[in-house]
């Protein structure tokens, strides 16, 4: 009895491994489109890569700015006229 149960489930287990490893390779197992990597450089050794105007030689480059600093708030005075003292 146990040997019977035994054999039904090593060919049960083996159907079953069999259906995912088909359902895998037919479904999920593909391979994504390889697309060129890098960047495409056109140093202008052909025709088709001069252009019709050529650019100027060198452009000035705009000078730095310095910052703006803004005088410090002026600080309130004391007033002139002494106070008179209370004996």
């Amino acid at each position: 009895m146990e040997k019977k149960y035994n054999s039904q489930g090593v060919i049960g287990s083996v159907i079953f491994h069999v259906l995912i490893l088909l359902l895998l390779i037919f479904f999920g197992l593909t391979t994504l489109p390889q697309e060129e990597e890098g960047i495409l450089v056109n140093l202008g050794n052909v025709e088709t890569g001069l252009g019709a105007v050529e650019p100027p030689k060198s452009s000035p480059s705009p000078s730095p700015t310095e910052p703006q600093t803004t005088p410090p708030p002026p600080t309130p005075r004391e007033s002139s006229t002494p106070k008179a003292k209370n004996q």
